[in-house]
């Protein structure tokens, strides 16, 4: 059979949006580091169940993440691609549980099947989706085994013949273990909560009582081997684990990380679908009251419901923490585009009208910056005012940005429904295609200093030099230079339970002890990322700068 090349495009596209170019930009601090030295740490130690960075006990996470990391570098070896494969991988098979969730619409299969290609094309496609598909983060793997857990509950909750329900209700517990051993307990409130809420809204009361137990025999038995394991290495894992990772992290007390407002997560969800909100017009008008009788469209409101409003009330936010509730946002939306096509008559204004009016704004802004550029190049502008230095690849961004107008102009011509969506998602593939290349020096050299700690750091490791780091920095030259012989400078941050342990005696260096050190003579090599600390520090000191990075040298 020979296979057509219009037919494998998507395809391709999608494979190389999502894992063509994750290996050309360097890490970003803090999470993609931590998360490749983590999994370095496992493959050369040997320990799989009790995660370790630099050497020190690290418990903010259980171990499957870890893990996935980890094959990917015995499969591709330690660089940017293998620590971002999960995250990458991961996104491409919650877009086939996004067509898998999408079938289960209704006896249509045409309609179903339309259902899945317009909510896949917007899944793929939503800014917040791809940023994290990209992104060396767990929350990626975790939000492929919440989905799963959700789409296999819903075919079991669905299913009439008894033997597949309880399949697939076996299934959904063991994909809920998988997303527990993950991210934690979290796992175990998304889709109970989610569950109840779509039962409560069928009126299916009885089943309240009747559906939980095979998907909760099936997550106790997936999660229970590794937690007995941990326990066995080291008992006070679950009480770190579960009161100050879980609890004193939600009300934000002392431990509370990333203090937000409660409608943190309201802009956050508009930027992540943002460029499908040109269609809201569309979306609306696409909807009926009635719509909202079918199981699947109840579940998918239910789903999106309880991922923003639970993620929500604790203190501590961060805005990967809603990538769960995209699946469900892209069936609704592909619910609402697909029934504005079938239900209005041509033409449709709705979806045309803001392309008519989008594209010409954006070639302007796109000539100006071509303009603006220039004229630096020139020095017409200072380059400290650019947004790019003259010598970066600039030009790419702009032709990218007119390539996406073009199609999103085709788009807006196009006589058939498929053909204008599929358009319009393939302008923002090209966008997402450049964007590893195209980032401003001036954003990464603060972000990515694994390079300028290669180069300029790594030769002075001599024997007997002594290697201090910050906080902020300590993972990200553990990683750079291949090393956990790092000792902790001044504030310990989310290393702070690992160097209260015995084994971690000396660890950790204060600013006092720093002064000592460099009158004992002591060679030191210290990075930093805060220019208040270096001119604390004591003299003699010499130091190397890049961006908000110091290297700085005593003795040598």
């Amino acid at each position: 059979m020979t296979i057509q090349l219009k037919k494998c495009w998507p395809l391709l596209m999608l494979l190389a949006v999502y894992l063509g170019t994750i290996g050309f930009r360097p890490l970003f601090i803090p999470d993609e580091p931590r998360y490749a030295q983590i999994a370095r740490e496992m493959r050369q130690t040997g320990e799989y169940s009790a995660p370790r960075l630099l050497g020190l006990r690290y418990y903010e996470k259980p171990v499957l993440g870890h893990w996935l990391n980890a094959g990917s570098q015995a499969l591709f070896g330690e660089n940017f691609f293998s620590a971002r494969f999960s995250s990458a991988l991961s996104t491409l098979l919650t877009g086939a549980l996004v067509w898998l969730l999408a079938l289960r619409l209704g006896p249509n299969r045409e309609e179903n099947r339309e259902l899945g290609i317009t909510a896949v094309t917007l899944f793929f496609s939503f800014p917040l989706v791809f940023a994290v598909g990209t992104y060396a983060v767990l929350d990626a793997p975790f939000t492929l085994f919440v989905t799963a857990t959700m789409v296999a509950f819903f075919y079991g909750a669905t299913e009439p013949r008894p033997g597949r329900r309880a399949l697939y209700l076996l299934l959904a517990g063991i994909a809920c273990g998988l997303a527990f051993l993950t991210k934690g307990f979290i796992a175990l409130a998304l889709p109970t909560l989610t569950a109840l809420g779509y039962l409560i809204w069928q009126k299916e009361y009885r089943r309240l009582l009747t559906l939980p137990w095979l998907p909760l025999a099936g997550c106790v038995l997936t999660a229970l081997p590794w937690a007995l394991r941990v326990h066995q290495l080291d008992p006070d894992f679950w009480h770190y684990f579960f009161w100050i990772e879980h609890i004193q992290r939600a009300i934000g007390d002392e431990h509370g990380q990333h203090p937000e407002p409660f409608w943190f997560f309201v802009p956050i969800a508009i930027v992540g679908v943002l460029p499908w909100l040109l269609f809201s017009g569309a979306l609306v008008r696409g909807w009926r009251r009635d719509d909202l009788r079918r199981p699947l469209l109840r579940f998918a409101v239910v789903l999106a419901a309880v991922v923003l409003v639970f993620f929500s009330i604790p203190n501590g936010k961060l805005g990967t923490y809603i990538l769960p509730a995209f699946p469900a946002l892209a069936v609704l939306g592909g619910w609402g585009l697909n029934s504005y096509f079938r239900r209005v008559a041509r033409p449709w204004s709705a979806f045309d009208r803001p392309l008519r009016i989008a594209v010409p704004v954006l070639a302007v802004l796109a000539a100006l910056f071509f303009l603006y550029q220039v004229l630096g190049r020139f020095r017409v502008i200072p380059s400290r005012m650019l947004l790019y230095f003259p010598s970066e690849n600039w030009m790419l961004a702009v032709v990218a940005l007119m390539l996406m107008l073009v199609l999103w102009k085709l788009a807006r011509e196009e006589a058939e429904p498929a053909a204008k969506v599929l358009n319009f998602a393939l302008g923002l593939g090209v966008v997402m295609l450049v964007v590893h290349f195209v980032m401003p020096v001036r954003f990464t050299a603060d972000l990515a200093p694994e390079r300028f700690i290669r180069q300029v750091a790594g030769p002075r490791l001599q024997p007997g030099v002594e290697l201090l780091a910050d906080k902020d920095l300590a993972v990200v030259t553990g990683w750079a230079l291949d090393t956990t012989r790092i000792r902790i400078y001044d504030r310990p941050g989310e290393l702070a339970y690992g160097l209260e342990k015995p084994e971690a005696a000396g660890r950790q260096v204060t600013p006092e002890q720093l002064r000592e050190l460099v009158a004992s003579k002591t060679p030191i090599v210290l990075i930093t990322d805060s220019e208040r600390r270096v001119r604390a520090m004591p003299d003699p000191k010499r130091y190397t700068r890049r961006g908000k990075n110091f290297i700085v040298e005593f003795n040598l």
